[in-house]
């Protein structure tokens, strides 16, 4: 009995041992945190106030999320107007490059100061997830001038697009009370654990898939419903902002072939998305000609991250340069009349 007893006792102290262990490693190579639900409904959820955020594994940063949950360089509380809200998904949400290399911030403070712009993207939030929270969104932070979308895809899901329109899209949950939610902030390897599985398990079932899957909205043809769907869902943009001017700005994948080229964007959805948005009024950018020119030019590449395969995944730092640049130069033009 006593040898069982002392078996599990240093049993436990292994286990221990090894949790905190792992956590520290966690908080330094791949920490998330905890994010809670968004009671204003601007988004689904935000990050706890001044949350650390750790990434080594895409890119390369250290930072801690404002007091209101998101990657801005100020809070709400310090300052009195936004002229620009921005809305988008993890690349805006930017925990893979510097808190002071992400676009929110470069257009603060140095493309277009002028301009207030405050910065809710946060993972997950893809375009279905802006749209469907707009219009909390622009009366939360009530946005003098402009609305800004990062989108990387114009090949939308019609099932997705439906939900929004009906107003039935699923909202992402947040484990904000309870175990879980104590277990994820005092226990930080657990997550990365629990992701890992996850992953696991997802590459297991995909390895006896024998049929390739077609990519989200992608089909040979684009359906008789489509356009129509589409400009549905542009409907709700136009309403939710309360005359305030939209923009979209459009992030095509930019991995390479074979052959070393830059594999060319989807054009004939891009056409529909661009005549789409011009009938609603909502500008649009499409990046794919200034990452084009900026790998022709320079050899650099606008997403992924030298401990990444080449051009996949998140905007990297020249990346949110070309957008914010980008962006900023389409703003200045609407500012002086120009556009």
């Amino acid at each position: 009995m006593l040898k069982a007893i002392g078996w599990c006792a240093k049993a436990g102290v292994s286990a221990v041992v090894s949790l905190a262990l792992l956590s520290l490693f966690t908080l330094v190579y791949s920490h998330t945190g905890v994010h809670i639900m968004n009671k204003t409904g601007a988004t689904d959820y935000k990050w706890e106030p001044n949350q650390y955020r750790a990434t080594m594994s895409e890119g390369y940063s250290w930072m801690r999320m404002n007091t209101d949950g998101f990657n801005n360089s100020f809070a709400m509380s310090d300052t009195d107007h936004i002229d620009i809200l921005l809305m988008g998904s993890s690349h805006m949400e930017a925990v893979n490059v510097s808190s002071a290399a992400n676009v929110g911030y470069l257009l603060n403070n140095e493309v277009m100061p002028e301009l207030v712009t405050y910065n809710i993207g946060i993972s997950g939030h893809t375009i279905y997830q802006c749209v469907n929270n707009m219009s909390d969104a622009v009366e939360f932070y009530d946005p003098s001038s402009y609305v800004v979308i990062e989108t990387d895809r114009v090949s939308l899901d019609e099932g997705k697009m439906e939900e929004v329109i009906d107003g039935n899209l699923p909202i992402i949950a947040s484990h904000d009370s309870g175990l879980i939610y104590k277990i994820q902030k005092y226990v930080p390897c657990f997550l990365p654990l629990y992701r890992e599985l996850g992953n696991w398990m997802v590459a297991g079932e995909n390895a006896t898939q024998t049929e390739p899957q077609e990519a989200e909205g992608m089909n040979q043809n684009l359906s008789q419903n489509y356009a129509v769907l589409l400009n549905r869902f542009f409907e709700q943009i136009v309403d939710a902002v309360g005359g305030r001017k939209v923009i979209i700005v459009y992030h095509p994948e930019t991995a390479l072939d074979d052959d070393g080229v830059l594999i060319p964007e989807n054009t004939e959805y891009v056409g529909v998305f661009q005549e789409a948005c011009v009938g609603h009024g909502i500008k649009f950018i499409d990046m794919y000609e200034d990452f084009y020119r900026e790998y022709e030019e320079n050899h650099n590449m606008a997403h992924g991250f030298i401990n990444t395969e080449v051009g996949v995944g998140h905007l990297n730092e020249i990346g949110h340069k070309l957008v914010a640049e980008r962006l900023g130069a389409l703003i200045k033009e609407l500012e002086n009349g120009t556009e």
